[in-house]
């Protein structure tokens, strides 16, 4: 996890249907009674993912967050509160991408979390 402790201070920038998201690591501290891996603040357009967890989660987090983000921008809201139904197509994407290798830009999703979380470029 050093790789990605490191990057803390780098950002990340996601786009999701063409809105730019920065991705920032942060405390627990969601407005939930639960543990949760991440957030997605559509305001503020931030994703913001639980810096405890291990790079392989993160960047799954991050994929259910875009998710979240894709369904609400496409106007549905009642799938994107659905967590069951984003979760199991969040972690079909990140699962397909990533084994069958058909874009890069997934596959190197990892090693993005790694080197860009957190990154302030402006």
């Amino acid at each position: 996890m050093q790789a990605t402790d490191e990057a803390i201070g780098r950002g990340m920038l996601v786009a999701i249907c063409g809105i730019e998201h920065k991705v920032i690591e942060v405390e627990d501290v969601f407005d939930a009674t639960e543990c949760h891996f991440g957030q997605i603040d559509f305001k503020k357009c931030e994703i913001r993912v639980n810096k405890d967890l291990s790079d392989q989660a993160k960047a799954e987090t991050i994929c259910h967050e875009m998710v979240h983000g894709m369904l609400v921008h496409l106007g549905y809201n009642e799938y994107s509160d659905n967590e069951q139904f984003v979760q199991a197509l969040g972690n079909a994407i990140f699962r397909s991408f990533r084994i069958r290798n058909i874009n890069e830009e997934m596959q190197g999703l990892i090693g993005l979390v790694k080197e860009n979380v957190g990154r302030d470029d402006g």
